[in-house]
């Protein structure tokens, strides 16, 4: 488990880092590169959460659809959302 809590960790902070906004659902659809299953993914942003090591903040979403969160690093609470989705569907995902 701490193994996993790393791995999605530094991935979320990564892409933070670049400016990319990620979602617990865009963790599952990298679970092929980070070599877990969304089950271990899930666990490990709940324990993340848990421990106060990531948060969920707030996207500034103008598109349809309820309320969007991403999930950042503590450490990185300067980092400040994009004003809207940069897709059609309102995902935020990085591009292959």
């Amino acid at each position: 488990m701490r193994d996993n809590c790393e791995a999605v960790l530094q991935h979320v902070r990564t892409q933070v880092a670049f400016n990319l906004f990620p979602t617990q659902r865009s963790l599952q659809m990298k679970r092929d590169t980070l070599g877990m299953t969304d089950k271990q993914i899930a666990d490990a942003v709940a324990a993340l959460l848990a421990q106060g090591r990531i948060e969920r903040a707030p996207l500034q979403s103008t598109g349809k659809g309820g309320k969007r969160d991403y999930l950042r690093p503590i450490d990185s609470s300067a980092a400040t959302p994009p004003a809207k989705s940069p897709n059609a569907d309102g995902l935020f995902r990085q591009p292959d």
